[in-house]
């Protein structure tokens, strides 16, 4: 009876410990167990900065967190971390990061904090990156897996899908995991174009809505269905100077003590603009008139007579309007300071100003498209000749929480060919000629 009585409580000791093991580990016994001391790699947006948390999660083969997990943080601004003497089972595992990043757009830090992760089998390297694809693919890995894809399989299908929504031909970009936006790689300049195409002119909050929108639009069919978000992609892109990006990447590298080889990828985002079938999308309303006459950004056309107009949107709540007014030559349009008209100070290099506002708002300023170059009306003394600003360009850009969403240019001509049958203004004249 004693012995009998002692098998079962070993059995039973022997049924709790594997109970045990399974909930502290969760192995289903699909894993193929190995023993990694450690991983290291980079976070890259830009790079996170120092001080950016990092973990890794060990997971089963059916990508379920097996309750083991170890931190760490970022040990320079070049955004590179390291697990050591780990002693993982399974080879599957998720890393997360969260910090502040090199907004590689804007050229400054972010603002605000970002998350960024990584599914990654170690047994195809240890030395995995966190990066924008990565994060953006990773839902939709886990949905495959889910339906039976093996691992690898999925991580391919994901990334070809995620790369598909930019019009990026997967086959020249290796695993997401191993890009880096200062390599020399095709895919090195793909990782770079989405990073920038993903983060726009927008906010680091922005930013992190656009990107978990995305992940939940794809993750069980892999297509972006969201005509909004693809618009958002889009005027991000068409608003992107890439030169300007790869200038603001190069210096940061520099200045950590990085030789740095940003990859060209402005064709990239040239390819995307002119192929994807997105169209931008506005929630702003653009009457027909305003107090000053009929609204600029309301005319279908590309050439107007000069004269004066209204600049009118009706901006509804939770919008920041930023209004990029540009021209080809000093001073070919005006506006008149009236209280309530938020503007910028003139840029020089491309004869801009903004204008921002937040909704819900009302905007109409009291607009002009210039004929005469008033720095250079005839002068008695000087005997200057009148310049005109006929046949010169004024472009007008309008975006969104800092996504572009209309883009309107026109050329200055002297004779009425508008089709919104305008006739010429005639408290704006001409100033005589004086007579040699």
């Amino acid at each position: 009876m004693k012995k009998s009585i002692l098998l079962i409580g070993v059995a039973a000791l022997a049924f709790g410990a594997c109970n045990d093991n399974d909930k502290t580990y969760g192995l289903n016994g699909d894993e193929k167990v190995i023993d990694v001391k450690a991983i290291s790699g980079s976070v890259q947006k830009g790079p996170f900065i120092n001080g950016t948390s990092v973990r890794v999660s060990e997971l089963n083969s059916d990508l379920q967190q097996t309750g083991k997990s170890f931190e760490t943080q970022v040990s320079d601004n070049l955004g590179a971390f390291e697990f050591g003497n780990i002693g993982l089972i399974s080879q599957y595992v998720e890393l997360q990061a969260n910090g502040y990043y090199y907004n590689e757009v804007t050229g400054d830090v972010s603002e605000s904090q970002l998350t960024l992760r990584a599914l990654t089998d170690l047994n195809s390297g240890t030395t995995p990156n966190i990066n924008v694809l990565t994060t953006l693919e990773r839902g939709r890995v886990e949905y495959l897996t889910s339906q039976g894809t093996a691992f690898a399989n999925a991580k391919q299908q994901a990334q070809s899908e995620v790369l598909a929504i930019f019009n990026i031909d997967a086959l020249v970009v290796g695993s997401s995991e191993g890009l880096s936006i200062v390599g020399n790689a095709d895919g090195d300049a793909v990782l770079l174009a989405v990073s920038a195409i993903l983060q726009g002119r927008q906010s680091e909050g922005a930013l992190s809505q656009l990107i978990a929108d995305i992940s939940s639009d794809i993750r069980t069919d892999g297509k972006l269905d969201d005509a909004k978000l693809g618009a958002k992609l889009k005027g991000n892109a068409m608003a992107l100077n890439a030169d300007e990006v790869r200038g603001y990447v190069a210096e940061r590298y520099k200045e950590l003590g990085s030789e740095a080889a940003v990859p060209d990828f402005g064709g990239i985002v040239r390819n995307f603009v002119a192929n994807t079938e997105f169209e931008l999308m506005s929630n702003l309303n653009y009457p027909a008139r305003g107090e000053f006459g009929k609204n600029i950004l309301a005319i279908n056309d590309t050439a107007c007579i000069y004269g004066s107009y209204s600049m009118a949107v009706k901006v509804p709540s939770g919008t920041e309007l930023d209004i990029k007014v540009s021209s080809s030559k000093d001073y070919a349009w005006e506006f008149e300071l009236l209280p309530g008209v938020n503007y910028s100070t003139w840029n020089e290099a491309d004869h801009s100003r903004h204008f921002k506002y937040s909704g819900p708002s009302t905007v109409d300023i009291h607009f002009a498209l210039n004929k005469v170059d008033r720095g250079s009306i005839y002068d008695i003394i000087e005997k200057r000749v009148i310049k005109e600003f006929v046949n010169n360009r004024v472009k007008f850009e309008v975006f969104e929480n800092g996504a572009l969403t209309m883009v309107k240019e026109f050329t200055i001509l002297q004779e009425e060919t508008c089709t919104e049958d305008f006739t010429k203004d005639e408290n704006y004249p001409m100033p005589p000629v004086p007579a040699e």
